[in-house]
């Protein structure tokens, strides 16, 4: 049961030489064998326009990428889903004597 919907993706762009940020391109859908975060990162060649900060950039060039989601939302009751999640975390958690 899918209890989270992420509301989409962006690939962070670093220089690969420097590891420098040079800023984010938004995607819809990632490769569904990526890992998300530091772990997933990778070197590719990228032609998008993207954003650093508030201004629109062009990137044309190979970049290290990694993968990050974006905010999403709760799917059905927002306190259902978070009684249910507190009660699996309880389940897991030892009791302190």
């Amino acid at each position: 049961m899918k209890i989270f919907e992420h509301l989409g993706y962006h690939l962070d762009l670093y220089c690969k030489h420097t590891y420098k940020y040079q800023g984010s391109v938004k995607i819809d859908n990632p490769d569904p064998d990526r890992e998300h975060s530091y772990s997933g990162r990778k070197v590719e060649y990228i032609n998008s326009i993207g954003h650093k900060g508030t201004k629109q950039k062009q990137f044309t060039g190979e970049f290290l990428t990694e993968v990050i989601p974006l905010c999403g939302r709760v799917l059905g009751d927002a306190k259902q889903v978070i009684a249910a999640s507190r009660m699996r975390m309880a389940a897991y958690m030892p009791r302190r004597n």
